[in-house]
């Protein structure tokens, strides 16, 4: 799952591009919470892709593997709170600090940066995938 937050939506390309290109083709599927109109995406969403405006975060992550994030505290927490580990790609509001106590706590991956490219990405949720640290700690 990957997400921006709701207020970080401006834009798109600071996480929720990278990600949806860097795992197109993996063998996982991507649900991007968008925050705002899924037309304003402004590429053609791969087909391992699901993309919504919204979603009942409560319902999705304990069937979740790993949220990919900005950081946003809220989402970060539920998806702890599933046992869902966490990838954050923030550097503004209290993100750094939620990133800071992830990594502490061996519970995600911080990709220490706002915009991380889809490679980076893809290495973190390959690596989340691989281990079972991070879902353990989560």
């Amino acid at each position: 799952m990957v997400t921006q937050g709701t207020v970080a939506t401006e834009d798109l390309t600071e996480l929720v591009v990278p990600a949806l290109e860097g795992l197109a083709g993996q063998d996982v599927i991507v649900i991007a919470a968008l925050g705002r109109d899924p037309s304003s995406l402004r590429i053609e969403p791969p087909a391992n892709a699901r993309i919504a405006n919204y979603l009942p975060f409560d319902l999705l992550l304990p069937r979740a593997d790993l949220l990919v994030t900005n950081g946003v505290f809220g989402a970060t927490q539920q998806a702890l709170a599933c046992g869902v580990p966490v990838i954050i790609a923030g550097a503004t509001e209290d993100k750094q600090i939620v990133a800071a106590h992830l990594t502490y706590h061996e519970a995600g991956i911080d990709l220490h940066t706002q915009r991380p490219t889809k490679e980076r990405v893809t290495g973190a949720v390959l690596e989340v995938l691989d281990s079972e640290r991070y879902r353990k700690t989560a």
